[in-house]
């Protein structure tokens, strides 16, 4: 996260002056990866945790609702 966070800044910091608009390109995919493997970690992290025991509390339609409303923004 702190990545996307330097990235940020920087792109922030370039766009003070006058970049050369492909450098600025590649600092925007750059924070666009590190937010893909932030969103990986915390999806893995609620399937373990939530989605794993969902048939135990008997609110499996729910996940399924709530990862599909998430999924379609990928």
């Amino acid at each position: 996260m702190l990545s996307a966070k330097g990235h940020l800044e920087g792109i922030l910091k370039m766009l003070e002056g006058e970049p050369y608009c492909v450098d600025v390109l590649k600092q925007i995919k750059a924070v666009q990866g590190a937010l893909d493997k932030v969103g990986e970690m915390v999806l893995r992290s609620h399937l373990e945790h939530h989605v794993a025991s969902a048939a135990v509390r008997g609110d499996t339609q729910r996940m399924v609702e709530e990862l599909m409303e998430v999924l379609k923004y990928r």
